[in-house]
């Protein structure tokens, strides 16, 4: 009996210290790079990023952020991939930001006219008038955020990492009731959002808070009668349907950013950090291409072979249209801390961009 407990002791004895190396082992293992499921040991890891936008994939906007998320993970040689939600399937379009502050969505496009009060010094690029060219508007909108300190510092309290940005062309009247002239938008039903909101009440316009998804039906309902819209907007939405005016008075744009939750870019590797700045500089010559010399000139001729008639504006107009755009300027610069010189600084690299830009004839 004595022996059979020895030989049951010893038993135990080798179990204990064999379960003692494994879990030493394991404690080892566990101070390794992680590694993505799936790799072979020595290859890095693969991050797996939400994307969000609220537009459908065939729209210009969409594939303009695509093209974005496309060339990072080409870069990155695979090591960042994109898991991508559209129309609105992980967040409301004026949902994005905060879908991104929170962690819904990794990656996000965002129209900052949709949070203005969160996001005030942003919306410098939805004040009217200001471009009529996307790569110009884009490539200004870099340079801000590249080089004044608040543009960042603003994102910063949200958590969130600017990114990336894109600005659309030129916006004009679309519309269901006849508009000739300036003088004609007064007292029209318009859906607008940012400063274009308030070029429409400068202009004498009744403006109806209706987000871009809503607007086919508005239309059709006779709810609005216009948008203030470029014609990759409209198009997208089906506006080239029921509307039977465009008044091309060239009203301004609206630029956007590219969002990245903070903690989620923080986490990434520097040289994939300097990739994502590196396509965000290249962005707008990708963007101009796809949006305005694609998207708008197959837009419009739905327009046109839908049977909506053009309308070109007087420089009686153009004139009025400025002294317009000169007060939502000032009321901007006023309600912001240091606006005047950041307006003015991005005035400036809109002069410089319009020099600069390859695309002008």
């Amino acid at each position: 009996m004595g022996k059979k407990l020895i030989s049951q002791f010893l038993m135990l004895l080798v179990l204990s210290l064999i379960l003692v190396a494994c879990n030493q082992g394991s404690n080892e293992s566990s101070n390794e790079p992680e590694k993505s499921s799936g790799t072979s040991s020595g290859e890095e890891k693969v991050f797996v990023l939400k994307s969000s936008i609220q537009s459908p994939p065939e729209a210009a906007l969409t594939k303009g952020f695509d093209t974005f998320l496309d060339k990072i993970e080409e870069k990155s040689n695979g090591r960042i991939k994109f898991e991508r939600y559209y129309s609105e399937s992980l967040a409301a379009a004026e949902d994005q930001m905060n879908a991104v502050s929170n962690k819904i969505a990794d990656i996000a496009l965002v129209v900052p006219s949709y949070t203005p009060a969160q996001l005030p010094l942003a919306n410098i690029g939805s004040n009217p008038a200001l471009w009529k060219d996307t790569w110009v508007g884009e490539t200004a909108y870099y340079k801000l955020y590249d080089t004044v300190p608040a543009m960042q510092d603003e994102l910063a309290k949200n958590d969130i990492k600017w990114v990336g940005q894109y600005a659309t062309p030129s916006y004009y009247v679309i519309s269901t009731k006849e508009v000739r002239s300036i003088d004609d938008i007064k007292g029209l039903k318009v859906i607008a959002t940012g400063g274009l909101a308030k070029l429409a009440a400068e202009l004498g316009a009744n403006v109806v808070g209706i987000p871009i998804t809503e607007s086919y039906e508005a239309m059709e309902r006779g709810t609005v009668d216009a948008v203030f819209y470029g014609y990759s907007a409209g198009a997208t939405y089906g506006l080239d349907e029921s509307a039977k005016y465009i008044f091309q008075l060239p009203l301004g744009s609206t630029a956007g950013l590219y969002m990245m939750n903070a903690d989620v870019y923080e986490g990434l590797p520097d040289d994939i950090k300097q990739i994502i700045k590196e396509v965000a500089l290249e962005h707008p010559k990708d963007f101009h291409q796809i949006y305005q010399i694609d998207g708008e000139g197959k837009a419009l001729n739905k327009f046109v072979e839908n049977g909506t008639e053009l309308i070109k504006p007087s420089e009686e107009d153009m004139k009025k249209l400025e002294e317009a755009a000169q007060k939502i300027w000032n009321d901007w610069s006023s309600q912001n801390e240091g606006g005047e010189e950041i307006l003015n600084t991005f005035r400036q690299l809109i002069e410089e961009s319009n020099k600069e830009n390859p695309f002008a004839n």
